[in-house]
């Protein structure tokens, strides 16, 4: 996968009893007069985890199971239909071609009650370093090694 997949927008779902979602990516109709943009490739896929787990967002698609996937297409909506168990947690994921931005709606329409909420992007935070020559020291085990430019991470 793409290393900059988790950035995707990300709606977590939860049901209180065993319901089916039909889910859908829309894009704004180019039809309209006035409107200057074009249909991109819109995907959708829907990953299970453990409910007791309740991360903050999918980091790695490796921590969960798929349920669906609806590959890109170019196309004003793609659209799921799944199966939502109790004692699980989703997320639903819309998602382009690497580079590619649009705005979407997803859309949900569901046979019980469904708890929808949008995950928080993630944070993101940049540091400028650099290597020179006195300051590169190379793999950890090298004698070299504390040379190497250090930053300390508090998380609170």
């Amino acid at each position: 996968g793409e290393p900059t997949w988790f950035l995707n927008p990300q709606f977590r779902l939860a049901v209180p009893a065993h319901s089916t979602l039909v889910l859908t990516v829309a894009q704004l109709d180019p039809k309209v007069k006035g409107r200057t943009h074009s249909l991109v490739p819109a995907g959708l896929i829907v990953l299970r985890t453990k409910k007791n787990v309740f991360p903050s967002r999918v980091w790695s698609i490796d921590d969960c199971a798929v349920v669906a996937e609806h590959a890109p297409v170019v196309s004003r909506d793609v659209s799921l239909t799944v199966r939502l168990l109790p004692d699980s947690l989703y997320y639903a994921i819309p998602y382009s071609l690497p580079g590619i931005e649009a705005a979407v709606m997803i859309r949900l329409y569901s046979s019980g009650l469904v708890e929808l909420q949008r995950a928080r992007p993630p944070k993101a935070l940049s540091v400028r370093g650099q290597w020179l020559q006195t300051y590169a020291g190379g793999k950890r085990g090298n004698a070299t090694f504390p040379n190497n430019p250090q930053y300390s991470i508090r998380v609170p």
